[in-house]
């Protein structure tokens, strides 16, 4: 098994569902290093790296949603951006595909991740992420 044990991450400084938080999301899409996030650690086939859409930076680090391509349309933990969306602009036309976001979000320092930036949201996909997050964290308390 690739199972490992978490690493203990640096907790942002305010919850999102404080007013300190901005009303959009920061939006850049970042191919990360998965050895810097916690979701994904479990798969039984380990992967490289995967995207993170940066929220905003808090105390040095970002505070990012990490991402999968594996379907979870019918799981609201996730805000799905469909691959042919016109507010979701990628560097390139392969790297095209369905995304999920997940609502835990991670604090990670970009440039020690590899984060090599490959995509942005426009602004209104960037509002209705944070609009998301914020009704997520506030109903259930996800972190």
């Amino acid at each position: 098994m690739h199972r490992h044990r978490p690493p203990r991450g640096k907790a942002p400084s305010i919850p999102p569902a404080t007013p300190g938080w901005p009303d959009a999301a920061h939006g850049f899409i970042h191919w990360v290093r998965q050895s810097c996030l916690v979701f994904g650690r479990d798969r039984r086939e380990p992967t490289a790296g995967r995207p993170a859409l940066t929220i905003t930076q808090r105390d040095g680090a970002w505070v990012v949603l990490p991402s999968t391509t594996k379907s979870n349309a019918n799981n609201p933990e996730f805000f799905y951006i469909p691959a042919d969306s016109p507010d979701c602009l990628l560097n390139s036309p392969r790297e095209r595909c369905d995304q999920y976001f997940y609502q835990r979000y991670e604090c990670i320092d970009l440039s020690s991740c590899g984060a090599r930036k490959y995509g942005i949201l426009q602004q209104r996909l960037r509002l209705a992420v944070m609009k998301w997050l914020r009704e997520r964290l506030s109903v259930g308390g996800a972190v």
